[in-house]
């Protein structure tokens, strides 16, 4: 397998093989809207569950009309709603310069690493995030929309590459905590593994 190339570092590996099981998952396969349980049971002839009672039998029972209940004041979909948007505004155009390490490697040695965001996109209502990444490797020096995984850590976002394996190159992971204008995590490929760390720098639309 070739060397990545200066200053890139094992993030950039994670990233690459994200959008590679992307580009053979959409070459072997057509997505389709998914059914939703309740029309597929009935279409297998079992019955719908029931439905939740509107208007004032709603309101009677509702928990928030029963004596000694009170409305929540945010729902939490709100605070997600925040969360995701705090995080958009943390990686776009943004530049992680640092270090990773290599487990077994001698104490101090620490080789640089850079990656490069300039946009993010959540992609529906889960976890999946599209990242517009520059991906440096080898001889490759593209940017696309890498599709990660974004965990929560409280409010702290963790962006997540989950075991994603490639035939003929490995399985990668990564877990990568962003805290304000510092980053660090762990990442693996196969049975090699280290930390990672840095800063979080601003860049222009034009930074590269």
């Amino acid at each position: 397998m070739s060397q990545p190339a200066t200053h890139s570092g094992p993030f950039n590996f994670a990233l690459a093989a994200a959008v590679l099981a992307l580009l053979l998952m959409a070459g072997g396969t057509t997505m389709a809207a998914s059914e939703s349980p309740i029309e597929s049971g009935t279409a297998q002839g079992q019955s719908r569950p029931p439905t939740k009672p509107t208007g004032p039998e709603a309101a009677a029972e509702s928990p928030e009309r029963r004596p000694g209940k009170t409305p929540t004041p945010q729902q939490p979909g709100d605070a997600q709603a925040q969360r995701d948007e705090d995080f958009k505004k943390l990686v776009t155009n943004v530049r992680l310069v640092g270090n990773f390490t290599l487990d077994g490697q001698e104490p101090g040695k620490l080789q640089r690493e850079e990656y490069v965001i300039t946009g993010a996109m959540k992609l529906g209502d889960g976890d999946y995030w599209a990242l517009t990444s520059r991906i440096k490797y080898g001889d490759v020096d593209l940017t696309v929309p890498v599709p990660v995984q974004v965990k929560w850590a409280g409010n702290t976002p963790v962006i997540t590459v989950d075991s994603v394996k490639i035939p003929g190159l490995g399985t990668f992971s990564a877990r990568v905590l962003l805290d304000g204008a510092r980053y660090a995590g762990t990442w693996s490929h196969d049975e090699k593994g280290g930390h990672l760390f840095g800063v979080i720098e601003r860049v222009d639309v034009e930074g590269k």
